[in-house]
This record gives C-alpha cells, structure tokens and sequence, in this order.
C-alpha cells in the first residue's frame, strides 16, 4: 500500500499545512499521504486540516481500506478536482467525491436535493426539522447497514443543518456567509460547482423512488415533495414531477399498502392547483397528456383498489378538506363522464364506474360549492383551470350568477 501510495504522489509539492492534525501519527500519516499531489493548484489558505482530520477519520477513512479503494480514488480526483479547483473547498469535495465513487445512491440523493441539504436551520422552525428528518431517515434506510453511521457522521461534518436533523444543534444565516467565503458545500451558492461534472439526467433513480414513496406516510411531507418535484427541470424542460408520475404507476398496484392510499390521494388535492400550475402542465405534443391526466392515471388505479362504498366516502371527504379546486372538479368531470355526463356518447357499465350515482351527485355538490367559494374569495381567477370550471359553474349553477361574476 505504502509502494503504491508513494509512486502516486512522487515528485508532488505537499501544502504546508497538510497533516497537521494528525502529526505523528506515522501510520496515518502515510494513509493520508495519497492526498497531497492532488492539491496542487489549490489557493493558500483553502485547505484547513483541522477540517480535513475531522473529514477523513469521520468518513473518507472507512471507504479507502485497500490499494484498490486508494486509487480507485485517487484516479477519480485527479479528473474530478482538477476542473473546479480554486472554486471549492478540497476537502469538502475530496469527501463528496468519496460518496460518488463509493456510495453513488447518497451522492445522488445530495446532487438532486440541495435544499435538504445546503443552508442552514435555525431552532424556530420545528415543524421544518420534523420533516427534513422524514426525508433524511428515508433515505438513510437504503445505505448499506455497515456504511450508515459513517455516512450520516460525514453528511453532518460537511452540512452543519443535519446537526438539527440527527441533534439538537442549530445554524443561523451567519453561518452561511462563513460557509460561502470557504468555498464549502454546505452553502447553497457554491452547493451546484461540486456536481457540475455529474451528467444531468431527466430519470429518477430507484434509490430516489423509494425515498419518495417512504415519505407517503405523512400526507403533508410528501404533498411537499410534489411541490419540489414540480419546480424541478430535466433537460429537456420538464418537470421531474413528470417523470415520477410516469415512475409512480409502476408501483400503485403492488408496491403500495392499502392503508396508505388515502394519504397519497390526499396529498394531490391538497396541493393539485399547485401541480396543475407547473410549466409542463400542458400537453407537450400531439400524443402528450396533459397534468390533470398522469395524475388522474395514479387516483384511479389507487381507488381501484379499493370497494365502490370506500371510494366514494374518500373522495367527499378529500374533496371536502382538500385545498385543490382545478384538480378536483377535473376528477368529477371525468367521473360524470363514466355515467354519460359532459359529451360521453354512452355511460359505463355499472362495474366499471369508480363510484356510484348517488356519490357522484354528492362530489359535483361539493365541487360547485368549491368553486362558489374561491370565486367569492377572489382566488377563482387565478385557477390554472379557470375557463374549465367556469363551464362547469354554468352547467351546475345557472348563466345569471357566472355571468355577473365575470363582468365584476
């Protein structure tokens, strides 16, 4: 190992200060050693051994046990550090580059993530902290069991706000400011140059999937993370909340519990005007569908499995208690449509219809007084779904009233 070490780094200039932490320690030292030729370049001051002795014996240490893990590495870094040095903090991206070599699933999950992970938390905000550790214990149960206390020692060494997550420590925007003058990860304006290298890519891993659907045992955590999904470009311009729709039908018939279908339907029409209103709402092209419809595609092949009597008492009480007017009225038009409402040359079958007739009458109820009621508190007009649920205004409640709201 000592041999293979030493021909990596022969003829480089050591910082100054490398090692100081660990001075005397001969064995580390050596194990340290392979470090010091890849920093050439690096701007006086940058590197803080101080932070580097906590870095490595919290995290890099355990991943480098053999000369095949050193330079393994090394190769990587000598790639990866040379395109960002001066722009980022070395041992900051020595350790993130660990995590991309040898934990790939965790290095993802930081890259497409960074408001989980860079910035900080302050103590007034425990609502927040309740669901960062949500998210955060998600993820961490996918770590291999022999990599995960180490990841999660390192994660909190180079993003302080996990201090909140896993303890009882908190950060205030100072931090932020000395954060960003290191050139540290943990600051969200540097947080992108320590993944410029990553390909960009439209997919959502299976690692990241099985986050997401962790956090469907809390309603409102994972309305959030549709939320996120939805503000979140691929390459091409869509939204990744796309992309996961696509993904999430693979998993609604078997991979889904019973019991938690009516958190995941709640979730979408608690935030459903909010999705509707993403940039790739709208159908893309010829053969695209349209918002409302991949999420409709998801609530129909959930409420399938339930019984008829279960559907209907579900859907009025989400309807009732839900946020979502746009997304709501677009379900119970189609649910008319299945009873021959709304242009249906014929209605379905009595097996094939989601609910009953009785329960349909009582959603589009709720739907209308819905309407009446953001139209009276003025948030009618900025439905993503206006012109829609003016139609069905007019079709439930007469000319006279839509009309004298429109002319006001």
């Amino acid at each position: 190992v000592e041999r293979k070490i030493d021909f990596s780094i022969r003829g480089s200039k050591w910082p100054d200060d490398f090692g100081a932490s660990v001075k005397g320690k001969r064995g580390e030292w050596q194990r340290l050693a392979w470090v010091s030729g890849l920093l050439a370049g690096t701007p006086k001051g940058l590197f803080d051994s101080t932070h580097w002795g906590n870095v490595y014996f919290d995290g890099v240490d355990h991943f480098i046990s053999t000369p095949r893990d050193v330079m393994r590495l090394t190769n990587t870094l000598r790639v990866t550090y040379a395109a960002v040095c001066g722009e980022v903090n070395p041992v900051d991206f020595i350790a993130i580059d660990t995590l991309r070599v040898f934990c790939p699933a965790v290095y993802d999950i930081i890259r497409k993530n960074p408001d989980e992970f860079a910035g900080y938390q302050d103590s007034g905000r425990s609502a927040k902290t309740e669901e960062r550790k949500t998210f955060h214990e998600a993820w961490l149960k996918d770590v291999r069991a022999a990599d995960r206390e180490t990841v999660k020692s390192l994660l909190i060494r180079l993003f302080p706000r996990l201090s909140s997550v896993w303890g009882n420590t908190f950060y205030g925007p100072d931090s932020v400011t000395q954060w960003r003058k290191a050139l540290k990860v943990s600051s969200p304006d540097n947080f992108h140059v320590y993944f410029r290298l990553a390909l960009p890519e439209g997919a959502i891993s299976a690692t990241e999937m099985r986050v997401i659907l962790a956090l469907i045992e809390d309603p409102d955590v994972f309305a959030s993370k549709l939320v996120t999904l939805s503000k979140q470009r691929n390459p091409d311009g869509t939204t990744r909340l796309r992309t996961f729709l696509e993904r999430f039908t693979d998993h609604v018939r078997d991979d889904i519990p019973v019991e938690t279908i009516p958190k995941i339907i709640k979730a979408f029409y608690d935030v459903g005007d909010q999705l509707l209103a993403a940039p790739d709402a709208a159908p893309q092209g010829m053969f695209d569908m349209n918002m409302e419809i991949r999420i409709g595609r998801v609530v129909w092949q959930l409420l399938k499995r339930l019984d008829k009597p279960t559907r209907g008492k579900l859907l009025k009480e989400t309807f009732t208690n839900g946020k979502s007017v746009a997304l709501a009225a677009h379900e119970v038009a189609v649910l008319g449509q299945q009873h021959g409402k709304h242009g249906a040359d014929k209605a379905d079958s009595e097996d094939e219809q989601i609910v009953t007739a009785a329960d349909l009458a009582e959603l589009e109820r709720i739907v209308f007084e819905k309407i009446r009621k953001s139209a009276a508190e003025k948030g009618l007009v900025d439905s993503p779904e206006l012109p829609h649920l003016l139609l069905l205004w007019l079709e439930w409640g007469g000319g006279d009233e839509v009309r004298k709201w429109v002319a006001t």
